[in-house]
């Protein structure tokens, strides 16, 4: 890496791969570990969770820890794969008997439920159905 008394930041939820590797000269394998991460979590809350990225060395994480921000407001985004009952609950937009039926269902298909799915099986209307897609990681 090349950080020889360089100014400058990178925002580790808003970078792109470009970014990260022009930035940080990380190999793109790793930036993209960086990212799949960020993505799997659904944003970092703290550069700390960049330690646990897969592939990246204590060495290259602590050049880097200078460099790296994540804003304050940033709220990650919840993930439909493993979401448990109670941040289900914290939508505020499902019973609890519908939160059972979400979790049988993504049960039923090894962790997976689709957004489609969702606004089928609860025939979720339009402007409800797009606020939830920007609130977890869900597939389409």
């Amino acid at each position: 890496m090349n950080n020889r008394a360089v100014s400058w930041t990178i925002d580790v939820n808003e970078a792109d791969a470009n970014e990260w590797h022009d930035k940080t000269k990380l190999p793109m394998n790793i930036v993209h570990q960086i990212i799949n991460y960020k993505n799997h979590l659904g944003g970092f809350t703290h550069p700390l969770q960049l330690k646990k990225v897969y592939g990246l060395a204590d060495t290259d994480f602590q050049n880097l820890r200078p460099h790296l921000l994540v804003q304050k407001n940033f709220k990650p985004l919840l993930n439909s794969s493993n979401m448990n009952f109670s941040q289900w609950k914290s939508l505020g937009i499902f019973e609890d008997q519908q939160i059972f039926e979400i979790l049988k269902l993504r049960k039923q298909q090894s962790g997976h439920i689709s957004w489609r799915e969702l606004v089928i099986l609860f025939d979720l209307p339009e402007k409800q159905a797009l606020w939830l897609k920007g609130r977890i990681i869900i597939s389409d």
